[in-house]
């Protein structure tokens, strides 16, 4: 595949996203009572709102495409995606047992772990992490639970 092709790919994907992103936003407006629908409401118009930014991102910004290797397919760096990947499959797992809060913050917490800048061995930059996970949980609770009346999972500790 050359990079005009992959570009092509990109573009197409691009606008399906879109396409979907309206779906759920009309069908989240459509004939349903307000205050019931609130949260998939909320995140219909999050998605066509970044998928909107993703259009004209692509439309304004997008190079051709990534660059290939020998077969001409686009690289992926595995590598790199598999620790993020093993993490979500792992709190996937763990969630019925811990709770929803508990394995998101326990996830969160390893993923700013592995792809922050800053080394874990500085007690004070995994203080400061763990802070920031803790402060991230305390706002989801409050929009799941608070504002939007959400029930989570619940395991173990929460």
């Amino acid at each position: 595949m050359n990079r005009a092709i992959i570009h092509q790919q990109e573009f197409w994907a691009t606008l399906y996203g879109l396409v979907i992103a309206a779906a759920f936003a009309i069908l989240s407006f459509w004939k349903t009572d307000p205050e019931v629908y609130l949260f998939p409401r909320i995140i219909s118009a999050l998605m066509l709102l970044l998928a909107l930014v993703q259009v004209i991102s692509f439309l304004r910004w997008s190079p051709p495409g990534p660059a290939a290797d020998e077969t001409g397919r686009p690289r992926i760096p595995w590598r790199q995606l598999a620790g993020g990947l093993g993490i979500s499959i792992t709190m996937v797992l763990l969630m019925e047992t811990l709770g929803f809060y508990t394995s998101s913050f326990l996830a969160f917490l390893a993923i700013i772990v592995l792809y922050g800048k800053r080394q874990v061995a500085d007690p004070r930059s995994l203080a400061i992490k763990t802070g920031i996970s803790a402060a991230f949980m305390v706002l989801i609770f409050t929009l799941f639970w608070k504002l939007l009346h959400v029930r989570t999972p619940t395991g173990w500790l929460l």
